[in-house]
């Protein structure tokens, strides 16, 4: 299943070639959400993930994410900066 959410995006931890992230949400209803950011595609470094996602911590952000259970998982070409 396939979620969009809104919200404040904080820097977690970091492991196994991940990054991950707690959302202070705001849409599609307030709560905090903890997300999993991987890479943008399979063959990408450690250092491609952290440059894709640099711009977006301490953000306002919205993103498409995958919902699997009680994962949930995005990369940074499924978000955005909200201006």
């Amino acid at each position: 299943m396939s979620v969009t959410i809104t919200g404040y995006l904080e820097f977690s931890d970091l492991k196994d070639g991940k990054r991950y992230a707690q959302v202070l949400c705001y849409t599609p209803y307030p709560h905090i959400a903890q997300v999993t950011i991987i890479a943008d595609q399979p063959s990408d470094s450690d250092d491609d993930l952290s440059d894709q996602v640099e711009p977006f911590w301490a953000e306002t952000v919205t993103m498409e994410c995958d919902v699997d259970g009680d994962t949930i998982t995005t990369s940074a070409k499924r978000m955005q900066v909200v201006r």
